[in-house]
């Protein structure tokens, strides 16, 4: 066993800041590699003259793999949920008993035998011979690409069964639910399907090496809910945040389908986008919501998460525009997780006219195929201003990939399939198709016209500093002021190509 450790500072956290915590790679040989290869000896080669009639007694050993995982997007709250462990939830806080769920990655072994990986229905087939009762057991500690570490000192999950290998083996995880044992089958399902999501989009994703699996740290103290910093092989999530700061509010289990996603997202960007990206601080946890609210199908992040029944983000709601200024913590210091939420809202927004488009399941696909064409090529932030997650050149990045999937031609001068879709998407989060070739066109409608006027005079010298570009800021002084009427007036009535 190969072992690397590294020191980390929680940088990139789910509303919280500093802390830090030891993540460790463990390296470990894996002799499989698809869903289903046995670990068996090799077969001797048959002689070159003769066929070889199947030996007797010699069959396959199958089943599934379940376990109970909480549903959705809510963190761990079994019913009858009784807040009074805090001051202010709503009586009708929604709960979230554990329902049984097909788990994929694990390893199921026969006692003194082979070996397969389930499936992403959870099912199971081991080639076996011989007709002696048998013991199958599955355990979340070494799975085919994650393996699950309670940081409680709680044992990980295992299951097992003995019976005929002829009979088909269902074995089931956390039948008993609370807390510590739902975190792990939770943070062991959501790490799979996030690893999924980009193995089955992508011929080349392959960020582990050399048999190196991906830790899942549960159930810890930390401060964080998150990785603890981004480069590493380690996905953390915790039992309490404590608080970084005085009014930083605690919360429940960050074991949670979002959170685990948002935290692998940071995953993604170390081991797989080229570039430095998770030091763009607000970019990286723009991305990071995204997919997870693509992989989940959800605009909201730590939906009742707080102790107090707050979400800890509610991107819809919130509607973040660009540019990005004046978004804080709560420890007052610049919050990268708001300010994140124009590239998220833009991707939801995109998800949502998809859906339209095309029906909401299509839509939803189409969503994904183009996030993650996107992915490939994307450059972080604004790069005259960190903090806007999403700026036009984001625009331009996301219209070029759509151009790039086969329905497009790679010529964004006649458009691309999807462009009206697209521009409506950020145009509402004050991303504007026009933003370089047609300035003053606030209202992204292609002229330069009474409402974009109206829009101006509503706005003049009314908003002291953090003027928008669409308020009618021209010069990017933060203010709207006579030079942006000038500027503005110069360029009335210009229809845009």
């Amino acid at each position: 066993m190969r072992k690397i450790t590294l020191s980390l500072a929680a940088l990139c956290a789910a509303g919280a800041v500093g802390a830090s915590l030891e993540a460790e790679i463990v390296s470990k040989t894996v002799a499989g590699g698809e869903y289903g290869p046995p670990a068996v000896a090799p077969a001797r080669p048959a002689p070159e003259t003769t066929a070889q009639p199947q030996r007797l007694g010699r069959q396959q050993v199958c089943g599934r793999v379940r376990g109970y995982a909480t549903p959705g997007t809510r963190p761990i709250m079994p019913c009858p949920f009784v807040p009074d462990d805090c001051e202010c939830c709503p009586q009708d806080t929604p709960c979230a008993d554990p329902v049984l769920t097909d788990l994929p990655g694990v390893r199921v072994e026969i006692d003194g035998g082979g070996y397969a990986y389930t499936a992403a229905d959870g099912t199971f087939c081991i080639d076996h011979e011989g007709q002696d009762y048998i013991t199958v057991r599955a355990s979340l500690d070494d799975g085919e690409y994650v393996y699950v570490v309670d940081d409680s000192g709680a044992d990980v999950l295992e299951a097992s069964l003995t019976d005929a290998p002829a009979a088909y083996f269902d074995l089931e995880l956390n039948t008993t639910p609370d807390e510590v044992k739902t975190a792990q089958v939770n943070a062991f399902l959501a790490a799979n399907l996030s690893y999924n999501f980009w193995l089955n989009r992508t011929d080349d994703f392959s960020p582990l090496e050399n048999g190196q699996k991906l830790k899942m740290l549960v159930n810890s103290e930390a401060q964080s809910c998150g990785l603890g910093k981004y480069l590493s092989d380690d996905i953390g999530v915790k039992t309490r945040l404590e608080g970084a700061c005085d009014h930083v509010e605690p919360t429940r289990n960050c074991a949670f389908n979002v959170s685990i996603a948002h935290e692998f997202g940071h995953f993604v960007l170390d081991r797989y986008i080229e570039g430095d990206l998770n030091t763009d601080i607000a970019f990286c946890e723009g991305f990071c919501d995204s997919f997870a609210y693509l992989l989940f199908d959800t605009p909201t992040f730590g939906d009742w998460g707080f102790l107090t029944g707050e979400y800890f983000r509610d991107t819809e709601e919130r509607n973040m525009q660009y540019p990005c200024s004046g978004a804080t913590n709560q420890c007052g210091a610049p919050f990268q997780h708001d300010c994140g939420q124009i590239l998220s809202g833009a991707w939801w927004d995109i998800r949502k006219n998809f859906g339209v488009t095309y029906g909401s399941e299509a839509g939803l696909e189409s969503a994904r195929a183009l996030f993650v064409e996107w992915a490939q090529s994307m450059n972080g932030s604004d790069p005259t201003f960190a903090m806007n997650s999403a700026y036009p050149g984001t625009l331009i990045e996301v219209l070029t990939a759509d151009d790039a999937l086969p329905a497009g031609d790679n010529d964004l001068s006649n458009g691309t399939p999807n462009d009206e879709d697209i521009y409506a998407a950020f145009a509402k989060h004050g991303i504007c198709w026009t933003y370089y070739t047609c300035p003053g066109d606030f209202d992204c409608d292609g002229v330069v016209g009474l409402s974009d006027l109206a829009e101006m005079l509503a706005n003049y010298g009314q908003i002291p500093e953090g003027a928008t570009y669409a308020d009618g800021d021209m010069d990017g002084d933060g203010e709207i002021d006579l030079s942006d009427l000038a500027a503005f007036l110069s360029v009335y009535n210009t229809v845009c190509d």
